[in-house]
């Protein structure tokens, strides 16, 4: 019987980390995601990009900013709406560079990224947001920007600003987003940043 109680806490442990280690992305991977040349076919790259459980969505409506979805969701009974659990989008920015985007409902998903900076020893600073908490991480050629508490469906956002070098060509060329047309519920969670200094 007790082996039996093991071994049924260790299927639900196993059944309850699943959903969550699929929304968890590395700081590694966001930051490729940063660096990837225009042109590429992002949908069909999509698989080689994410883990499995992550969708291709297209683009952001009116906007040159494309995303992917978490297929889990969290249902919202008040509004009877289905929200992604996470998302993530890359936002062509003047100058070339492409910041990402990685929007959660839950903190649990971005501790990986969180314990990955407090490791490399990347100083955290305060960021102004409104209604939310805000903390910068600098690093050589990157910065990450952590928003906590927001409003919305995404109470979590982080933001990843790479600077392009200096001596090479832009991997992307210069796009600004048009404004944000608020159709859906993820979009309207989604911060227009005007450059790394922007708040949400």
């Amino acid at each position: 019987m007790k082996n039996l109680r093991i071994l049924f806490a260790a299927v639900l442990a196993a059944f309850l980390a699943g959903p969550a280690a699929a929304q968890t992305l590395s700081l590694d991977q966001l930051l490729k995601l940063s660096a990837l040349p225009a042109g590429l076919p992002l949908q069909k790259m999509t698989a080689a990009l994410f883990p499995p459980e992550w969708a291709y969505r297209g683009h952001v409506n009116q906007t040159e900013e494309t995303y992917w979805t978490a297929n889990a969701t969290d249902y919202d009974y008040d509004t009877e709406t289905e929200t992604p659990t996470s998302w993530v989008s890359l936002r062509p920015m003047p100058g070339g560079s492409v910041d990402v985007l990685f929007k959660t409902t839950s903190n649990r998903n971005i501790e990986p990224i969180r314990k990955e900076l407090k490791r490399l020893k990347f100083e955290a600073t305060p960021v102004t947001c409104l209604e939310c908490q805000g903390e910068r991480y600098t690093g050589p050629n990157y910065s990450v920007t952590l928003y906590t508490g927001k409003k919305g469906p995404f109470p979590v956002i982080l933001v990843i600003h790479q600077d392009p070098p200096i001596d090479a060509t832009p991997a992307r060329p210069v796009q600004l987003a048009a404004p944000l047309v608020e159709s859906s519920p993820e979009q309207a969670a989604t911060p227009q940043l005007a450059g790394q200094n922007s708040t949400p």
